[in-house]
Parts: structure tokens; sequence; C-alpha cells
């Protein structure tokens, strides 16, 4: 395995950072994880893509990483440029989790979903006839126990 480049321009670096967080994020339930495994195999397969000259789709990468090649990779990649990624990789995680899993932006989510669920003008209109008829079904002493729910005087 022989290095392609040591170095690589900042707009190629942002998009490979952009590709791993988006393949180290899990949704569970609404809220984000970071699986690491994910992350460690998204940040490994990025270099070996765009440091060395390993085509990455026909390499087999168990047998890389069992044979040490991952690790010789590593080696040979400069610090910083190491550094540089996985650096900003962990900031810009920590940042997607912290802002997704805040307490504002849960609360928003939920209001929109909301908000999405409260029928249309046009669906009402469609209702009202049929709430009407059900309405006059309802026996009079039922009725005003409603009634005296909806003003706030429960009886």
């Amino acid at each position: 395995m022989e290095l392609k480049t040591s170095y690589l321009d900042l707009a190629t670096k942002a998009k490979i950072i952009d590709e791993i967080c988006k393949t180290s994020i899990q949704d569970n339930d609404g809220y984000i994880t970071i699986n690491p495994m994910s992350k460690l195999l998204a940040i490994d397969l990025s270099l070996l893509q765009f440091y060395s000259d390993v085509d990455i789709n026909t390499a087999d990468t168990d047998s890389l990483y069992k044979e040490g090649k991952i690790k010789e990779l590593r080696n040979l990649i400069p610090e910083e440029e190491l550094y540089y990624i996985e650096t900003m990789v962990d900031i810009t995680l920590a940042e997607m989790k912290e802002s997704h899993n805040s307490l504002g932006a849960v609360i928003n989510r939920n209001m929109v979903n909301l908000v999405n669920k409260v029928p249309q003008v046009s669906e009402i209109q469609k209702l009202l006839p049929k709430l009407g008829k059900q309405l006059s079904k309802i026996d009079p002493q039922t009725m005003e126990i409603l009634k005296n729910l909806g003003s706030g005087n429960i009886k």
C-alpha cells in the first residue's frame, strides 16, 4: 500500500468529514447517538479512499485490518492530517448531537408534528355535517355534562 497523497485540500476534507458524520449518527426515537464502530470504519474507509492507492470498491476491509494495512496507512499519513480529520469529526458530531438533542430542538420537532396533525379548514368543514349528526344522537343528560366540561363548570 502506498500513499496517493499526503495532503487533501480543505474542501475535500470538509466533504469527508460530512460523510463520516452522516454515517456515524444513529436515530434512536428522535434522539441521535453516535455509533463509535461506524465512525471508526467511516474514517478508515475515507483514509483508504482518499490517501491510499487501494481501491475500496474491491478491497476486503476485514483483511486490511487483520493484516495491519489500516494501521500502516495511518502511520503513513501525516499526523496533522489525521488529527485535523478526527478532531473535526469529533467536534462536528458533538455539535450535531447537542443541537439535535437539546430541549429546544425536541420541543420544536414535537410542535411541528403536532401542528401538522391539526386538521385543515377544508377537512374541518367536511366533518361538520357528520359532527352535527353525531351530536344529535347524544342523550340530553350527557350533553349537559359535556357543556359543563366545556365551560369549566363541572357539577
